[in-house]
């Protein structure tokens, strides 16, 4: 998945002016790592996660 959709994730976040990125989970935060696209770190909501997932979306809520 990494592989084959690396390439797309990078022209979509450049093709649209993408300003954030959320990595939902460690595995996603080590692939975008590796794709070299800068990302907001969030942890996953599984498995008891849910109320830090919430926290970190807040932290990371922009409003224009």
């Amino acid at each position: 998945e990494i592989d084959s959709g690396g390439a797309i994730l990078k022209r979509l976040v450049t093709g649209f002016s993408i300003r954030h990125v959320v990595a939902v989970g460690r595995t996603a935060e080590r692939a975008l790592t590796q794709l070299g696209v800068g990302h907001l770190p969030v942890r996953h909501p599984s498995h008891g996660g849910k109320k830090a997932f919430l926290a970190g979306l807040d932290r990371w809520l922009v409003t224009d």
